[in-house]
């Protein structure tokens, strides 16, 4: 094959692996890419887009996210006006926009909650379970801070779920 022959072909070869990237990109399935571009098999679309994608620079991480806050503000000074100018949906804009700054910012973090019993219900649990191991039928006061430390630990795992009940 002549040189000029075999450019002409690595051209073709590069404009439809291009075109198969393009067309993935917008959603076309790879039997759906084959066919438009004239490749035989499906795998050969998706083989072309692939090697035709490697090739592409990567992004500056760094560089995205400044142009990413630059949009963002750009944004909020947009919603702001739109806010001010009482124009319909701008409140809700405005808060689209701030949830998602807040995001990419990572100030949204979720927050740790720890869930547990009020003080009043801890204390009734402590009491039954004082008063279970001392063997009275009714509940005595405990000081909880106190008594704690004079507490026994307990088998929790028991079948019927009573913490006292022997094996």
């Amino acid at each position: 094959m002549s040189e000029s022959v075999e450019r002409s072909v690595r051209a073709d070869a590069a404009a439809r692996a291009e075109q198969a990237w393009l067309l993935r990109v917008g959603g076309a399935t790879w039997e759906e890419i084959a066919e438009q571009v004239g490749f035989a098999h499906a795998t050969n679309a998706a083989r072309a887009a692939q090697r035709y994608g490697d090739r592409l620079p990567r992004p500056d991480l760094e560089h995205v996210r400044q142009v990413l806050r630059a949009r963002a503000e750009w944004l909020w000074r947009a919603a702001q006006q739109d806010v001010t100018d009482q124009r319909p949906g701008a409140v809700r804009a405005a808060a689209a926009v701030l949830q998602r700054i807040s995001a990419f910012e990572g100030t949204d973090r979720p927050v740790q909650v720890s869930v547990g019993p009020s003080p009043e219900m801890f204390e009734a649990v402590v009491n039954s379970m004082v008063a279970h191991q001392r063997g009275a039928g009714a509940a005595v006061e405990v000081d909880v801070v106190a008594d704690l430390e004079e507490l026994e630990a307990v088998d929790w795992d028991t079948a019927d779920g009573d913490p006292t009940a022997e094996d």
